[in-house]
């Protein structure tokens, strides 16, 4: 039937790899099938590699739609060196309520109802943040740059963030890590290692900025570790990473700290190096949705 121009199985079958740009060649003498190269002679098999080639191209169709959206795509269009991977592997883990995926989703797409969503901004001229009035009520002002949620909800999002590091830490060199219901201690130690959680580090120098997340000590090998942790909008990660490294490598006491570069001066790296230790400084910068630079898990491990 296919031969005279007729509907059958196999013109269907025909329309639809055509529609998938899948190129497929029947052997009728051979009852077999080439596809990609390969020869299928089983039709169930054949049959799940063909899924699987449409599964894909569904998936690349859906990622370029998305892509290409406004403000949905903003995220997977961005010039920043976004690990598309790991930014969610949160959400392919499957680990969160549906409202927390609802909520990080509407944020990260444009969703959520500020005051300069275009459904407020056509019955209210006022787009002023409704909790500090300071500046316009974007998405990435309220859950990255309010003033009125720095010393609270920011803390304690950018604390449980460095917990995870910390309880890691914790388990690969014996040191009894925290329950989630506990406070951090400020300083962990055994024969090889000492810990500081935001604990400040004794300078000859005066250093304004000489409390970092986090230290690692090894006694053994002298080296320290400084770690310092901050959440960002995603398009201010770098940035963030600029400033982290200015002010514990660069200069501890600059204080214009959004201007980058500092000028030299004494710092927390320098003083650790003096002291003896081999001081190195690890910047961990998160986007406030779940993105990360490329390269950060392999610096992490």
């Amino acid at each position: 039937m296919a031969n005279r121009g007729k509907r059958c199985v196999i013109s269907d079958a025909q329309s639809i790899l055509k529609t998938y740009n899948i190129n497929a060649e029947i052997d009728e003498a051979h009852s077999t099938v080439i596809l990609d190269g390969a020869i299928f002679v089983d039709a169930k098999t054949l049959a799940r590699h063909v899924v699987s080639l449409m599964r894909t191209a569904n998936n690349n169709m859906r990622y370029e739609k998305w892509r290409d959206l406004p403000l949905a795509g903003r995220v997977l269009s961005s010039n920043a060196n976004i690990d598309l991977v790991a930014s969610f592997a949160w959400l392919k883990q499957g680990m969160l309520s549906s409202t927390a995926v609802r909520n990080v989703l509407a944020a990260q797409e444009g969703c959520l109802l500020t005051k300069t969503h275009p459904v407020h901004t056509k019955h209210s001229a006022d787009l002023s943040c409704r909790a500090c009035r300071k500046s316009k009520e974007t998405i990435a002002h309220v859950i990255s740059n309010c003033t009125t949620w720095l010393p609270t909800l920011y803390v304690d999002r950018h604390d449980s963030a460095a917990r995870n590091i910390y309880y890691k830490l914790c388990q690969k060199y014996g040191l009894v890590p925290p329950h989630y219901t506990q406070q951090v201690l400020p300083v962990q130690e055994n024969d090889t290692i000492k810990l500081y959680w935001n604990q400040p580090v004794q300078t000859k120098k005066i250093i304004r900025h000489n409390k970092p997340d986090i230290i690692l000590f090894d006694k053994i090998k002298k080296t320290a570790l400084v770690i310092e942790f901050a959440i960002s909008w995603f398009t201010g990660i770098e940035r963030q990473i600029d400033i982290k490294t200015n002010r514990y490598c660069v200069n501890g006491n600059y204080d214009q700290d959004l201007n980058v570069p500092y000028p030299n001066g004494d710092n927390l790296l320098r003083e650790l190096q003096t002291a003896g230790w081999d001081a190195s400084f690890l910047p961990i910068v998160i986007g406030a949705t779940g993105e990360v630079l490329l390269g950060l898990s392999g610096k992490i491990k």
